[in-house]
């Protein structure tokens, strides 16, 4: 069972106290950590300023039931978080 597609939009509201310039950090970030993830799904990531929560929507293969399929990206997400490189940030590296 694979996802197919990704269709996620960031909102900074759910960011804390994050700059916009730090959000689109993260953002890019998160769509390379996605791709690396789920290389056979299509990526789209963008940020949303707004809305005031994150949304996403997945569609998959083999049956697998998209809000089980939903629900491990937004776990993938809540990890990645925790796991971005900010040490690159005032350098302009993503990964």
């Amino acid at each position: 069972m694979k996802i197919t597609k990704i269709d996620l939009t960031e909102t900074i509201h759910t960011m804390g106290e994050t700059t916009e310039d730090e959000a689109e950090f993260f953002v890019d970030y998160l769509r390379n950590e996605l791709a690396d993830e789920y290389p056979e799904a299509e990526i789209n990531v963008t940020l949303n300023n707004r809305q005031s929560s994150t949304v996403i929507n997945v569609e998959t293969e083999d049956g697998w039931d998209e809000t089980d399929a939903r629900d491990e990206v937004h776990e993938f997400i809540n990890t990645a978080w925790d796991k971005c490189p900010w040490e690159n940030y005032e350098e302009g590296k993503i990964a």
